[in-house]
């Protein structure tokens, strides 16, 4: 579901089930959840993953899919404002996870999202000082030097995070995209255009639904700062998001997809029409 592949995720899922009966207790509610969640029915499987939790506070894995589920706010579980409620369901798993670096990532998460930056950033680098290469953590260091205005530092942190990191992880293009954004606020414009070429762009990446706002938000901030694309020889095309980009016109998605996605789209269809 993460690589916006749900076709094979619901393969997966039934292959998973079909072996639930061997399964522990705590296995098969994690499937169940999990399959509700594959099947678009969010309130449900967030319904079972707290009464999960209620009982196993130390689940990193239902912990992760409940920031997935929480992240697409109404369309997914109603909840308008899902960072409060997100950070309320962590805080029963607190007094039993103070050393869990998954938990404490998720945590950091929760924190940042509600405007404690501060708290954040000291639970996810004690996240990250008990696991060097937990993406999660990674990531809420991230938002803090954004939401703290301070690029250069986030452009150093992630820049040699992002150097031990595992390219073909999950998170790597996301991270990078950060990164070049970092780059662009400082004005290396060619160094950020680079990356977005090596570890971004559609062409260097798997195709799919997952690597479109990454790629469409990239392009747009690169018109906003040098003016027109035509103004940076080095700016990359439009043309490799569009074929993305078409089905998010017909078919709109959760909020932050929508914005990310079709927000650019009058843009695509203008550079595209000028060529």
């Amino acid at each position: 579901m993460q690589r916006a592949r749900p076709d094979d995720a619901k393969v997966s899922i039934e292959r998973a089930l079909s072996l639930a009966p061997e399964m522990t207790r705590r296995e098969r509610q994690q499937l169940e959840a999990t399959n509700l969640w594959i099947r678009g029915e969010g309130r449900q499987a967030l319904a079972q993953l707290k009464d999960h939790l209620a009982e196993f506070p130390r689940d990193a894995l239902l912990m992760r899919l409940a920031h997935l589920i929480y992240n697409r706010g109404c369309s997914s579980v109603g909840e308008p404002n899902f960072p409060p409620a997100f950070l309320g369901l962590l805080h029963g798993s607190a007094p039993q996870c103070e050393e869990n670096w998954a938990f404490l990532a998720e945590y950091a998460w929760a924190h940042h999202e509600t405007g404690s930056i501060d708290d954040a950033m000291r639970l996810a680098q004690r996240s990250l000082d008990l696991n060097p290469s937990n993406a999660v953590a990674a990531h809420s260091v991230a938002h803090v030097y954004f939401e703290r205005g301070d690029a250069a530092g986030g452009a150093d942190f992630l820049g040699h995070w992002l150097a031990g990191f595992d390219c073909p992880a999950s998170s790597y293009v996301h991270l990078s995209w950060h990164l070049a954004l970092f780059e662009l606020a400082l004005g290396q414009y060619e160094k950020a255009i680079e990356r977005y070429d090596q570890d971004i762009r559609p062409y260097v990446v798997a195709k799919s639904m997952a690597t479109l706002p990454d790629s469409a938000s990239f392009l747009w901030r690169v018109q906003i700062y040098s003016g027109s694309p035509a103004s940076h020889p080095a700016a990359p095309p439009w043309e490799d998001v569009c074929p993305l980009a078409m089905p998010m016109a017909e078919k709109p998605g959760f909020a932050f997809q929508v914005a990310t996605r079709r927000w650019p789209w009058p843009l695509v269809m203008t550079m595209m029409g000028s060529r």
